[in-house]
């Protein structure tokens, strides 16, 4: 997976004060923004467009 990419979400989520509000904007539970954070899975491009 994109280590990049796990990296940077899991710096500025905390950030930008972002937790469970994340997976509710993308309709996404939390399990899925802690697999993103943690380098299992990337999100389908999609989801980041909204």
């Amino acid at each position: 997976m994109d280590a990049a990419f796990a990296e940077t979400l899991r710096r500025l989520r905390p950030e930008k004060g972002l937790s469970q509000q994340m997976a509710e904007k993308l309709f996404v539970n939390r399990s899925s923004v802690a697999n993103w954070e943690n380098g299992r899975c990337l999100p389908a491009g999609k989801r980041l467009w909204c």
